[in-house]
């Protein structure tokens, strides 16, 4: 999961996640988590 911070606390993805999916942002939000995990899976195999 992406990490929100408020201030100093991290923000749990059960506060933010219903925000998310109440302004139509999901599949933005899927996108952009499964990018950063081909990102993450190409730097552990080179």
């Amino acid at each position: 999961m992406c990490r929100i911070y408020d201030g100093k606390e991290e923000v749990s993805s059960a506060e933010y996640m219903p925000m998310v999916l109440q302004f139509g942002l999901s599949e933005e939000y899927d996108r952009l988590q499964i990018s950063r995990l081909i990102t993450l899976l190409g730097l552990l195999a080179g």
